[in-house]
């Protein structure tokens, strides 16, 4: 609307009040257009268009850590007033590196069948299976938790979500499996660690931190969750031994409100998207 030529062609034709009026509308209807959308669709902070969002309005938010970025290639998408709780890490086709998710608030995970959470979590099992080379569609969710912290999680509407995707998940933690290798990572093209606490038994030992690497080296996806371990919160040593080997640390402690806003409008935009997905499937049969 503001291009030279034009602005030339209607400097030349119509009076100077009309091209006047022509400027002061356009430029006006831009920036109200602009800022109504921010109102209406996008939340400070948020990379809103990002496919692991697709759908999701809020979140579940409580006890979190705050991510550090330390790789060129993460990028945080849900800031909460500086606090970043999860970021990305896209696959690297020369490296071979998959996709890597970094998720500091366990919360999500434990209320999966909460709020928008289950919509989250299948975006992430898709995103990670996109990104990566190597696509089975199966998921292991490990546990770091040497006595049997798995129990405190509610994994059947999770598991139920993926299925319908097409995924085979498979859950275990450090007390079934006490030790992991590249034996045990090998069927898997996704792994999700979950880092429940901070004690000496839930560390991994290096060859795991090795296998695991290798598992991100091969092109599978990593999902990395870290949370507040039972006496010592602060210590997110055991999420870190893995995360800093991929670019990301967990760092620092505090509460998010209970619901994260991630997008304003996406209810009425999922809604108009499937309408407007039935119109043309009735127009492409004509």
């Amino acid at each position: 609307m503001t291009a030279i030529p034009t602005l030339a062609l209607f400097w030349s034709v119509f009076k100077k009040r009309v091209f006047v009026l022509y400027l002061v509308i356009c430029i006006v209807g831009t920036i109200l257009i602009a800022y109504g959308s921010k109102v209406l669709v996008f939340v400070p902070g948020v990379d809103t268009g990002n496919a692991l969002f697709r759908g999701v309005g809020h979140l579940s938010g409580g006890p979190s850590a705050v991510i550090e970025k330390k790789g060129p290639n993460v990028r945080v998408i849900l800031d909460v007033k500086d606090r970043r709780t999860i970021a990305v890490a896209d696959s690297d086709p020369i490296g071979g590196q998959g996709g890597i998710i970094f998720d500091a608030a366990l919360d999500r995970l434990k209320d999966a069948a909460r709020l928008d959470n289950l919509i989250y979590f299948s975006n992430a099992a898709q995103w990670l299976e996109q990104d990566g080379i190597n696509s089975k569609k199966t998921i292991l969710i490990y546990g770091s938790w040497r006595h049997g912290g798995n129990g405190t999680i509610k994994f059947e509407p999770l598991q139920n979500a993926l299925q319908k995707h097409g995924f085979t998940v498979k859950v275990i933690d450090r007390s079934q499996t006490h030790h992991l290798t590249n034996k045990h990572l090998a069927d898997y093209s996704q792994i999700w660690m979950i880092f429940g606490e901070s004690t000496a038994d839930s560390r991994l030992k290096d060859d795991e931190i090795r296998a695991l690497s290798d598992f991100s080296s091969d092109g599978k996806g990593l999902l990395i969750i870290a949370g507040a371990g039972e006496g010592d919160e602060h210590d997110m040593g055991a999420a870190n031994q893995l995360s800093s080997k991929l670019g990301a640390t967990f760092s620092s402690y505090g509460e998010y409100q209970k619901e994260i806003k991630v997008a304003n409008g996406s209810d009425f935009f999922n809604k108009a998207s499937a309408l407007i997905g039935r119109v043309l499937k009735i127009f492409h049969k004509a």
